[in-house]
Formats: structure tokens, sequence, C-alpha cells
């Protein structure tokens, strides 16, 4: 609550699961967000009533010498933030109204989504689930082996698009992004064990981006109709104790 500024009333429910199918292990969650945010200027968002979700279904099994996953995760968006739009349908996180944030790395990608590995340090396309009240739909997939006695590699892959565009208001308040798609990113590492504790580690990745990222003049003067795709290159020493 801050004076002349607004008070916001936010609160979560959820629930989570996990169960065994076979040689694989399945987890999930839900998560509804719901709640009312009135600004006492009397501005836009003036009286909003909060209403967003998310959801996540992830399968992780023993494929031959390796493992391997799917996961899935859905956040939910907007496409208008005028003063006219009373139901608030992306989740609120700290992005949103505070100078926390919130993340979700678990999809081990190095471009669309920030990594366990860069906790302090993350750079990616989409570091709030929130996506700045856009929401989002996420598939990713991944497959770890051992390559030796000392030697391990993985490879994976993701897909992220974003669940609404937002359309612009009369103020050019929104996006002019063309479409939803975010990026497709493909990934690999090896990693290799110096001695117990510390490992070595060379990490690679390139994203295709998509059509959310490409703008048109008329609103955004200027920009690249097509920006380029991007890549990542790393080394890692990580010391575990």
């Amino acid at each position: 609550e801050a004076a002349g500024r607004g008070v916001m009333e936010s609160y979560y429910v959820g629930a989570n699961g996990t169960f065994n199918a076979g040689p694989a292990t399945v987890t999930g969650f839900l998560l509804y967000n719901f709640g009312t945010f009135k600004d006492d200027t009397g501005t836009a968002l003036s009286s909003v009533d909060i209403a967003g979700y998310a959801g996540s279904l992830r399968v992780d099994a023993k494929l031959g010498p390796g493992n391997g996953f799917l996961e899935g995760l859905y956040v939910s968006g907007d496409d208008d933030q005028s003063s006219t739009n009373t139901k608030y349908k992306s989740i609120v996180t700290g992005n949103d109204f505070a100078n926390l944030t919130s993340w979700y790395g678990r999809p081990d990608l190095l471009i669309l989504f920030p990594n366990f590995d860069f906790i302090q340090a993350a750079t990616a396309l989409v570091i709030n689930p929130n996506n700045g009240g856009r929401g989002l739909m996420l598939f990713a997939g991944g497959y770890t082996q051992k390559l030796g006695d000392k030697l391990t590699g993985k490879v994976g892959a993701g897909y992220l698009a974003a669940d609404k565009k937002r359309a612009l208001t009369s103020s050019g308040v929104g996006s002019a992004a063309k479409g939803k798609d975010m990026g497709t990113e493909i990934n690999a590492n090896v990693n290799y064990n110096i001695t117990k504790g510390l490992d070595f580690g060379l990490y690679g990745a390139y994203c295709f981006l998509g059509s959310f990222y490409d703008r048109d003049s008329t609103f955004t003067p200027g920009a690249s109709s097509n920006p380029s795709d991007l890549y990542s290159l790393y080394t890692r020493l990580n010391y575990a104790f």
C-alpha cells in the first residue's frame, strides 16, 4: 500500500504432485493467483481483479545409458493494458510491483530461460515467468549421458512463445510484436570431473528468434525488422563443497 498510489491484495493457491509411471517419474503443479488492485489516483488500472493461473507437467525417465526429460510450462497472460481492462489475467510476481523477481530454471535452458547455474547473474530472453504480463508457453527436453569415467554430455532443446502478444492501445501502450513465437533453442554441454567435487565444463547454445521480435517501423521507428539469432558459448569451473 502507498499513499496516493494504490492498494494490492494478491493471493495464491496451488497444488503439486509426483507419481511414478513405469520407468518414468511424472511431476506437475497448478497455481491460481487472485485478488484486487486499486489505484486511488483514478488513473489507469483504477480497479482491477487479479485472475492469473499457471501449470507445469514434467516427465523424467531412464533412457538407455542416460536420462531424459520432457517438460511443459504455461503461464496465463494479458493482451490488454488499457484502463478498460478490469481483469488482470497474468500471474502477479515481484517484477510487477516490487524490486524482486521470480524465475524458473528447471528446463535447463541457456538463452530462452535462466539456468540454475546463473543464480545472481541471470541473463535470458525471459527471466520472470510473468513475461511482462504476456504470459508464456514453454516446451523443453534434454538428454544426459556418461561419455566416460569422468566425462558427461548433455543435449537439450526448448521452444518459447508468449501467451498473448498484447494489443496496442490508443496511447501506444503494449507491444508491436508481430507474433507470439519468441524462439527455439538448442544447447549442449560436456563436463569433465577433474577430482571429487571439481568439474570443468564447456557450454554452448543457439537460439532461432521468432516473430515476437520482429518490429513494425510504424510503431518502433528505426527498429530492426529481423533481429539476428542469438548464441552463447562459455566455460565453467564448478566446485561443490
